[in-house]
């Protein structure tokens, strides 16, 4: 009974201390079912960010019309079973197509047809919308049959794949977690162009690259493309849109007066420069009246740092550029506001 009695306030202890264990346990087991859809949330929010700056009239394109990709007259003939595969193609069964083209390609490895199986499983894939699988596909035609008829409609394809991530298509990781693809989508655009310079195809390619950064706010990276697109496209079909938005890139990079205002100078030089070129186009796009507002905002600037002067103790610089902004907008309302804090400081002096 001593032995017994003598264990006892340890049992208690012990007791207490599994009570205090299974209750931390309990809290902890709270805690992390509580946390767990926040990081499922945050995880979600991580794979699928991204800001869609392409405007979804880009993905309005007409689909390739399989029967006209087949081989001249006078070459050898499609093998039956790739026939079957464009025919799946066309009944919009796009599963079973790849399928049968994977299979068509480890059976035939050194087949002079392997660039249409690999055209065809690519589209399967693409009409799948498995756009980052269809584009490896693609990249394996344009790289092992650069001699191929299907070259220059291979690129249209990629083309295609990188509106679709610039428009906010997802990549899919494992076939089904989606993850955001706008820097892939860029990337593909840029291996466009270079693989097939001075193409109406890389003009198009540069034009939807810089689309897509002025949607998404990007306006630096926006202007340097457009600007890259009128250097060296001075043929292509973007040319007018692009020397526009091109001005207008530049304007949007203005980030208020409490910035410099270089990019304004900048703008002025070339809305103006699109007026002399495109006078008509220029009128229906307002660029007078944009012209304008670039001067309030220039005016803006020279009296916020005449307010900062003035608000240094600084009278006399304050007087030089209200004298400033009276010659150079004497026809505006700035003028007479300019020529009254003159002559209102100049007594106070």
């Amino acid at each position: 009974m001593k032995y017994f009695h003598s264990m006892n306030p340890t049992s208690n202890v012990d007791l207490s201390c599994s009570n205090q264990s299974l209750r931390c346990g309990k809290r902890t087991s709270r805690i992390l079912l509580a946390f767990v859809p926040c990081l499922l949330t945050g995880l979600l929010a991580f794979f699928t960010a991204g800001c869609s700056g392409l405007p979804n009239d880009y993905l309005a394109s007409e689909p390739i019309a399989l029967d006209q990709l087949d081989p001249a007259p006078d070459a050898p003939p499609l093998p039956n079973s790739l026939v079957k595969i464009k025919e799946l193609l066309k009944e919009e069964r796009p599963g079973k197509a790849q399928k049968l083209a994977t299979r068509w390609i480890k059976k035939n490895a050194k087949s002079d047809f392997m660039d249409y199986a690999l055209f065809y499983k690519g589209q399967g894939l693409f009409n799948a919308r498995l756009y980052y699988q269809s584009f490896e596909v693609y990249e394996k035609l344009l790289n092992k049959h650069s001699a191929s008829s299907l070259y220059s409609v291979t690129l249209q394809m990629q083309t295609e794949i990188a509106k679709r991530f610039l428009a906010g298509a997802k990549r899919k990781i494992w076939r089904f977690i989606p993850i955001s693809a706008h820097a892939e989508g860029i990337e593909i655009l840029e291996r466009v162009s270079e693989r097939w310079p001075g193409s109406e195809l890389a003009g198009d390619a540069l034009m939807i690259q810089a689309d897509y950064y002025f949607g998404a706010g990007k306006f630096l990276e926006a202007q340097h493309t457009y600007q890259m697109l009128l250097d060296n496209y001075s043929q292509s079909r973007h040319y007018e849109k692009a020397m526009f938005q091109n001005a207008k890139a530049t304007h949007r990079q203005y980030q208020g007066s409490h910035y410099d205002t270089m990019c304004l100078d900048e703008a002025i030089i070339r809305f103006k420069r699109f007026e002399q070129t495109f006078p008509q186009k220029a009128k229906t796009m307002k660029v007078h009246a944009i012209l304008e507002e670039i001067e309030q905002q220039k005016i803006e600037k020279d009296f916020d740092i005449a307010a900062f002067y003035l608000k240094t103790g600084k009278t006399d610089a304050a007087i030089k550029y209200w004298t400033y902004i009276c010659q150079q907008y004497p026809n505006t309302n700035w003028y007479q506001l300019a020529q009254s804090n003159i002559a209102l400081y100049q007594q106070v002096k």
